[in-house]
């Protein structure tokens, strides 16, 4: 029985692998660790070079001390322009940055209020425009030349700035609104002067960045309406090739259509999820040259340095420095984000996960599994760990071999499983060879408090899971209306509810020496004097009563806080000779208590509702729990009884309970024992006006009052 469990719990890990890897239900844990593990192959294997194809124009602080604080005058990026195309000879410039307001815009506006108002001629305030007017300025630096202007899409905003660039392709109606690429709510665009005068634009924003914040995958394409825009990289690319036209490829999957493939002139540019790439990072900061905007303007950079290269301006001074966290360096300025998606598309090295891979890692999943049982069920345990290490190797060989031919398949699913099988089939052996020693302890540890679990290791004689009659005191306690308010709450609300109700309770069972034989829903039933004697188990269960219903006060003053109702309990108590022992069938057993006690027990906790009282024990109880003092509540039949039994509900323990509290048990008790002599309208007065004197017990009071009607 014991090994086919083993065969079972073994065959459920590799489900549950198999079940991650098709995504039907994915593990955060095992995703999370797969990103650490496609970090290290990456940093493994970087070139570490220093790729001069494109170059890094950096607004640097020497830059800001030069031309004042960012924003600058567009005239000095219009100067930069000109530097770049009429002293280096670039092939494209691309701007990491967006314009999206006019410059000088209320200087501008001033001088035409004049010229309205006739304080100044028109022919002065234009000429006074004309110099002023850098964006004019850096138009005409940039029209007719190969420069990129960047702009941003906005995920969840829909706010929309300035005139949106003309979309790289156009697609047909009907596969817009399948295609699976991000789809923004809005985004900045530069001004118009700026947009018309650029010969090509391309966002530079990343919703592809992973939940921990690390940049290992790049949007290149976003979908606006039926237009599909590239990114900044990409475009700058394709103009500086001599603007190669670009084709998507596409692929069916149910009713999504997955974007594959991109097509620029010669080069292959495969996509994963949300059409995104992943970056083929050369190395950490420095992998591009840099060279400062001060010096680019004064002619200060050697001429083979930019001449024929691709621009890419971006800025690394303090402030300004647009910082991304990659795995190959934490603080890497975002402009050498897109440098680096350029190299590695020139020289196609863009990691791609082929469409075979899920089949793949499903198959290498149920072997290695299957090879992994077979060695822990038919090898001594030095040969077990030889082939689980052997088989990690392996596995982790081939992948990142097939990772430098630029494939990217999972592989910590694979070597998990294989811990995890070993650590399983391990665990369950040594457990299964302690199980004599340590079978007390086990049976009676998910029962009885960890205290109690040592006496019982050191004392197994005074235990037994036979069963047998023992006098005992039992427990049933439930929510009062918890059935409603669980029925107003959502499913993760009502489950950290009952954590927050259960606990308390659980732990004052405890505190208290006592067993937990159940938990019914919001219902707990726990019993004092087994699996170990407890000669004072009345008022061990007593006390217990009394500290459960003061937690749960306390945990009504918080739910309170939070808007939510506050809870009673319902408590019953009942002592006496109970059979006691391991009971159920051969499916399954608990260790648990019967008897005609027990079944008055839980009467009596149905009873507090009728009396409007939080506690009610049996006359047995009251007889046994000499440390408190009792108020005898009623005389009544409960199910299964044909003489009535007398119910008691706890004070207080001797000595600390007020004086105006046992004033009103006595009135209590004088009303009822005139009730039950024949005087029941004086017994009811008198109810009626306890009711009026101490209306915390007003439930009780009238339910007795109506009892004399």
């Amino acid at each position: 029985m014991l090994r086919r469990l083993k065969y079972l719990g073994s065959a459920l890990i590799i489900l549950l692998f198999l079940a991650h890897a098709t995504q039907r239900l994915p593990s955060q844990f095992i995703l999370a660790l797969e990103q650490v593990a496609e970090d290290l192959r990456l940093r493994a294997f970087l070139p570490h070079t220093v790729d001069p194809r494109v170059v890094i124009v950096d607004i640097d602080e020497a830059s800001l001390a030069a031309y004042g604080q960012w924003p600058w005058s567009r005239t000095v990026l219009a100067d930069l322009v000109n530097s770049l195309f009429d002293d280096y000879d670039i092939q494209a410039v691309g701007f990491d940055l967006v314009l999206a307001e006019p410059e000088q815009q209320q200087v501008l506006d001033r001088l035409r209020d004049l010229v309205a108002r006739g304080e100044i001629e028109a022919e002065t305030a234009q000429r006074l425009e004309d110099d002023l007017d850098g964006d004019r300025a850096l138009a005409e630096a940039m029209s007719g030349r190969a420069v990129v202007a960047g702009f941003v899409f906005n995920q969840q905003q829909p706010v929309m700035l300035g005139p949106l660039p003309d979309p790289a392709l156009a697609l047909a109606s009907t596969n817009a609104p399948r295609l699976a690429v991000p789809q923004p709510q809005g985004y900045s665009a530069n001004i118009p002067v700026i947009t018309q005068a650029a010969a090509s634009t391309g966002f530079f924003d990343n919703p592809a960045v992973d939940g921990d914040g690390i940049f290992r995958r790049a949007s290149v394409v976003q979908q606006q309406g039926d237009g599909l825009y590239v990114a900044l990289s990409l475009r700058l690319l394709q103009l500086a090739l001599g603007d190669l036209p670009l084709a998507i490829r596409t692929a069916q999957r149910g009713d999504d259509l997955l974007l594959t493939q991109l097509q620029l002139g010669s080069f292959l540019i495969p996509l994963g999820e949300q059409g995104s790439v992943r970056v083929p990072y050369l190395g950490p900061e420095g992998s591009f040259p840099y060279v400062s905007v001060k010096d680019v303007i004064e002619g200060r950079i050697a001429p083979e340095v930019l001449q024929g290269r691709m621009v890419l301006v971006g800025t690394t001074a303090p402030g300004l420095k647009d910082i991304r966290a990659t795995p190959v360096d934490n603080l890497m300025p975002g402009v050498e984000v897109h440098a680096n998606i350029i190299a590695g598309i020139l020289d196609q090295r863009i990691p791609v996960a082929p469409d075979w891979a899920l089949a793949a890692e499903l198959l290498q999943l149920l072997l290695i599994g299957i090879l992994v049982l077979l060695a822990l069920q038919r090898l001594e345990p030095v040969y077990s760990i030889f082939v689980a290490i052997s088989l990690m190797a392996i596995c982790l060989g081939a992948n990142l071999l097939l990772w430098q031919q630029g494939l990217l398949l999972p592989i910590t699913a694979t070597l998990l499983l294989i811990i995890v099988l070993f650590v399983f089939n391990t665990s369950w052996s040594l457990l299964v060879e302690n199980r004599s020693r340590k079978k007390l302890t086990r049976t009676f540890g998910q029962y009885v408090p960890p205290e109690l679990v040592a006496e019982l290791a050191d004392r197994p004689e005074t235990a037994s899971l036979a069963g047998e009659a023992r006098e005992m005191t039992v427990l049933f306690s439930d929510v009062v209306g918890f059935t409603s308010l669980s029925e107003s709450l959502a499913p993760e609300q009502l489950s950290q509810l009952m954590n927050r109700l259960l606990t308390p309770l659980t732990e004052e069972i405890h505190a208290h020496r006592g067993t937990i034989d159940k938990y019914m829903g919001d219902a707990v039933m726990a019993f004092w004097g087994a699996p170990l004697p407890e000669p004072q188990h009345a008022n061990q269960a007593v006390a217990t009563a009394l500290a459960m219903c003061q937690r749960v006060s306390e945990l009504s003053h918080e739910l309170a806080a939070e808007g939510l109702p506050p809870l009673h309990l319902g408590i019953g108590i009942s002592t006496g000779t109970m059979a006691v022992g391991n009971m159920g069938s051969t499916f399954r057993m608990a260790y648990t208590v019967m008897g005609d006690a027990v079944n008055l027990g839980a009467r009596l906790e149905a009873l507090t509702r009728r009396y409007g009282l939080d506690i009610l024990v049996s006359e047995a109880t009251q007889a046994q729990a000499s440390d408190f003092v009792f108020q005898e509540i009623d005389q009544t039949t409960v199910k299964g009884k044909a003489e009535p039994v007398r119910v008691y509900r706890p004070l207080g323990r001797h000595g600390a309970i007020d004086e105006q509290t046992l004033a009103f048990a006595t009135r209590y008790t004088d009303a009822v024992v005139r009730g039950r002599e024949g005087a029941s309208a004086l017994a009811r007065t008198a109810l009626l006006a306890l009711r009026d004197d101490d209306p915390h017990n007003a439930p009780l009071y009238t339910a007795m009052a109506e009892h004399f009607v």
